[in-house]
């Protein structure tokens, strides 16, 4: 089965190149490659070794290293509502490390964390961007970051639909302090900024000390 995804991913690079140079009075690719990562990313193909979330029911962890997207969020909600069934007064943290991703399943995954009763401590851990960030500031319990956290925020799209973009700004307004400039911006651009700036924004409260050696 393996051997045929692999395949697949081979015959989608070919499609690529053929298309691009398909014309002979035009190369410029009639494949937007925004929208084929974006493809690529939500069909997990080739991804079957990577590890989207590991649940640790004894100790009620949950890790993550991955993108935010359906399978991320498909998987993150099961294991939300799983430790809730369990327990329902025990918290449960959830380690994140992402490169951020799709807004609707940011929010499938916000919108469980704060409908179940155990308070979710959310941990960001080595670079946390996007959709992730998101996550973060909605932390039902502590909404912990550490000394080597780089977080990023997204800015609107210029074509951002009003819809989407009045409730990506009324989520930000409700769950940080983020500067206006950043709000106001519609440049879709990556702002980064450190753990202690998290701190500031009110995205996290709780800042991991460094251990001394």
């Amino acid at each position: 089965m393996k051997d045929y995804r692999y395949l697949l991913i081979l015959l989608l690079v070919l499609y690529i190149l053929l298309d691009t140079f398909r014309t002979s009075d035009s190369y410029e690719c009639a494949v937007d490659e925004y929208d084929l990562v974006d493809a690529f990313i939500d069909s997990g193909l080739g991804a079957e070794h990577i590890d989207r979330g590991r649940l640790d029911i004894e100790n009620r962890i949950i890790v993550t290293t991955y993108c935010v997207n359906s399978k991320f969020s498909q998987n993150i909600v099961s294991q939300l509502l799983i430790l809730n069934r369990l327990s329902k007064n025990e918290s449960i943290d959830l380690y994140i490390r992402t490169e951020g991703g799709w807004e609707a399943d940011a929010f499938a995954v916000i919108d469980t964390m704060r409908s179940i009763d155990a308070p979710v401590n959310i941990h960001a851990i080595g670079e946390v961007h996007s959709a992730g960030i998101m996550i973060l500031a909605s932390g039902t319990g502590n909404r912990v970051v550490y000394p080597n956290t780089i977080l990023g925020f997204h800015t609107l799209g210029e074509d951002e639909d009003d819809l989407f973009g009045e409730r990506y700004l009324s989520f930000w307004e409700n769950y940080a302090k983020l500067p206006d400039s950043w709000l106001s911006r519609k440049d879709d651009e990556m702002l980064y900024f450190t753990a202690k700036e998290a701190i500031e924004y009110g995205i996290a409260d709780v800042l991991f000390p460094e251990k001394n050696d």
